[in-house]
């Protein structure tokens, strides 16, 4: 009974969305022609005004919300641990979106 409540549930969810912050850090990418482009953001803006960003562009995998001047850099590769450092008196968040295009995620 429980398995089809649940296979039912995840047959109406189209899409879940999982990030994870890495607050106060900065990003290194490994190729400058991982970095997709900048989003300027209104000055309302947060760290999930960026997360959205990243999420309605096609490639991207990781952002960095910077929070003083309210830009969003949008990169198409993933990180990995040692790519992100702490930022020190740059008020950052590190965005890390594993995309994947096809509809279904399996973890």
């Amino acid at each position: 009974m429980y398995v089809l409540l649940i296979l039912f549930f995840l047959s109406i969810i189209e899409t879940l969305i999982i990030v994870k912050i890495n607050p106060n850090s900065l990003y290194s990418p490994r190729s400058p022609c991982s970095f997709i482009r900048n989003a300027t953001l209104s000055n309302d803006a947060s760290t999930q005004s960026c997360i959205w960003e990243c999420v309605h562009e096609f490639n991207c995998q990781t952002a960095v919300f910077y929070n003083n001047e309210k830009i969003c850099s949008l990169f198409d590769e993933l990180h990995s641990d040692d790519q992100i450092q702490p930022s020190g008196n740059i008020q950052a968040d590190v965005i890390c979106y594993k995309k994947s295009h096809s509809k279904l995620i399996l973890f």
